[in-house]
């Protein structure tokens, strides 16, 4: 007889997804139709972006906040990357990207870049790596990708950053929101740069 943990024994079974076969085909059609929408929608950004680029940079590094030290914060990595738990490799590997980069889209117009992705907390960096916080079923964030947290390495970061932009500031983006006018769309739509 096989022995069944308490802590296992008192969760229910819960069912994730169904489907059918037909459903998985309707899948595959829209994806397919995701990816091109997603691809015209880069394009557009990257139109938009380049009319208002200097002012962008201008904004975003005039916003950014001086230094930031960090000590036992939280980095998760595949288990097969337990050696080299700061490499960025895998932010540019990984197919779309990941939060803050994007993926292999069309490196011409598009080029990649990587990012280092750590959190504050265990918590935060579980929920940030398996993209579930799990909070409204009560299952842990990596039970909703069925895999096991014996196939990660979770490491504590320490380190000092030159300068950050704190995302969760309002103050931080006023200026990065204030780069864009009603003449630069129209110009955008036009392919005009202005100053």
């Amino acid at each position: 007889m096989k022995r069944v943990s308490k802590k296992l024994a008192n969760k229910q079974t819960q069912i994730l997804d169904s489907f059918t076969v037909e459903k998985i085909k309707d899948w595959r059609k829209t994806g397919n139709i995701f990816v091109r929408i997603q691809a015209e929608l880069y394009a557009s950004l990257a139109a938009q972006r380049s009319v208002v680029q200097e002012r962008l940079l201008k904004a975003l590094s005039s916003s950014a906040s001086e230094s930031l030290e960090f000590n036992n914060w939280v980095r998760i990595v595949p288990y097969e990357y337990s050696d080299m738990p700061l490499s960025v490799k895998g932010s540019i590997l990984s197919d779309p990207g990941g939060r803050f980069n994007i993926g292999e889209i069309d490196d011409f117009r598009f080029p990649r870049f990587s990012a280092l992705y750590v959190a504050e907390n265990r918590k935060t960096a579980m929920a940030e790596y398996f993209g579930q916080s799990g909070a409204e079923s009560g299952l842990e964030p990596h039970e909703f990708s069925l895999r096991d947290t014996r196939s990660i390495s979770i490491v504590s970061v320490r380190g000092k950053l030159d300068s950050y932009l704190d995302l969760t500031s309002a103050a931080s983006l006023k200026l990065f929101s204030l780069c864009y006018s009603a003449k630069d769309r129209r110009n955008a739509s036009q392919g005009l740069a202005t100053k």
